[in-house]
């Protein structure tokens, strides 16, 4: 497992050095948007390069949250999913072809919709979202596998499982759209928001709070990995906490990968080399 972060504000906005002076070190990646908002901007990534000394190295993109189009069904729903992907597919591939991002060695990436809590995204919107990010184009191949930013809730055992929303539209696609690319890769959870890691930011978050998913394909039911881990949020520390320090006072939530189980690091885009400023001067 790593550090990651994730963020609204633009990577070269963020004071790294008051970061660490909170933390104790620098993030391995990351995510950063690149449709329906908040999108990356010019020069970002380099720049975090720099500021961290090549610590930061990996991105993973997002796309945004826009409830009303991701619930919409049928058709409609479809025609939004696919034009969304197409967006953020196109986003993506102007960062690696004007060299801010490179694909990973791994030669796939993992792209995560972002799914906000209350949110009943439709079976539609995710074929849609799912088949036209999956089958985009990039250079030789089609690089981007489809994966959902999500909140997770509570069960009768205690542990957290993907809100049924987000089960009912990833069950139920395969049935409604056969034949299109709606299996998703890979999961990111956004709750719990444990607040005991406010104060303790190098904690390794308790992975054995989440049950396994599996999503029904027709065929199978295909076990769907938990990729990452937003365990500590800004909002929610601030607000339950008091704690106006969190993550040095940066607009940063706090993440956390599965990379012993899943290689998670593997599929994210990579921050081309660049000059490296040394902590402290």
């Amino acid at each position: 497992m790593a550090l990651g972060v994730d963020t609204a504000s633009a990577l070269s906005n963020i004071n790294w050095e008051a970061f660490y002076d909170w933390c104790g070190l620098y993030p391995v990646y990351a995510g950063r948007y690149f449709g329906s908002g908040y999108n990356w901007v010019q020069g970002e990534f380099a720049a975090a390069y720099s500021a961290t000394r090549g610590v930061l190295n990996k991105i993973v993109p997002i796309q945004a949250s826009q409830s009303a189009r991701q619930q919409a069904a049928g058709s409609a729903g479809y025609s939004y999913g696919a034009s969304d992907a197409g967006t953020t597919c196109q986003n993506i591939a102007l960062a690696i072809s004007a060299g801010q991002l490179s694909i990973p060695a791994s030669g796939s990436v993992y792209v995560y919709l972002d799914v906000e809590q209350g949110t009943a995204l439709s079976a539609g919107y995710w074929a849609g979202w799912s088949t036209t990010l999956f089958n985009y184009p990039l250079g030789a191949g089609s690089p981007f596998w489809p994966c959902i930013y999500t909140w997770y809730a509570q069960q009768s055992n205690g542990k957290c499982s993907p809100s049924i929303l987000i089960q009912n539209a990833l069950n139920s696609s395969c049935s409604s759209y056969p034949n299109h690319a709606a299996l998703c890769y890979g999961l990111w959870s956004s709750e719990p928001e444990l607040c005991s890691y406010c104060n303790f930011p190098k904690a390794s978050p308790d992975w054995s709070v989440f049950n396994p998913f599996s999503q029904n394909t027709c065929s199978s039911n295909k076990p769907v990995p938990l990729l990452l881990y937003q365990f500590a949020e800004k909002g929610a520390c601030n607000t339950s906490c008091g704690n106006n320090s969190f993550a040095g006072s940066q607009n940063l939530d706090l993440d956390s990968d599965n990379s012993g189980a899943t290689g998670a690091q593997n599929y994210m885009l990579a921050i081309p080399a660049a000059p490296v400023a040394i902590h402290g001067e």
